[in-house]
């Protein structure tokens, strides 16, 4: 998911209770905090020595270890509303990939993408799911990929869903 994807399925659910998964059953208290959205440009080098650039947005969530009660829930309009406002501040990349950073008492702090979106009158929930490592120049490392996996190429290229 991009960020501009988000935004608009923020757009198209106004009014609902935000609710994230962030692993299979355990969700989010209802009063948690978007503390930060961070602008990532990356730049990396793969174990075959192709050069990589991308964007990434972070959007860290964060809950209030010593609350004593559940406060007002986040909704998707005040999610939009923090998103807009940050980038007011420092302008954000519309196409950058999406990954939210959660952590609490009972799940450690890790950086996750979004596996699915599903709502209902009430909420929209995004589920969370891991971002997995991946060799990224399979061909020069040796490694061979079944045929019904196979790619058109194994070089990670822009616009090849690879990165």
């Amino acid at each position: 998911m991009t960020l501009s994807e988000l935004k608009d399925l923020l757009e198209n659910h106004r009014e609902k209770q935000l609710v994230f998964e962030y692993t299979s059953g355990a969700f989010t208290d209802p009063d948690f905090h978007i503390t930060e959205i961070k602008k990532c440009a990356i730049e990396a080098v793969n174990c075959g020595g192709g050069v990589e650039y991308w964007n990434e947005s972070i959007i860290q969530l964060w809950e209030n270890p010593h609350a004593t009660e559940i406060g007002k829930p986040m909704t998707t309009e005040k999610a939009l509303g923090i998103i807009r406002k940050v980038e007011k501040e420092h302008p954000l990349q519309a196409d950058s990939l999406l990954r939210f950073e959660y952590g609490n008492k009972k799940f450690h702090t890790c950086v996750q993408s979004v596996s699915s979106t599903v709502s209902n009158d009430r909420a929209l929930m995004i589920t969370l799911g891991e971002v997995k490592a991946d060799c990224k120049d399979k061909e020069a490392c040796g490694i061979v990929v079944p045929a019904a996996e196979a790619q058109t190429s194994t070089k990670c290229a822009p616009g090849s869903g690879c990165c």
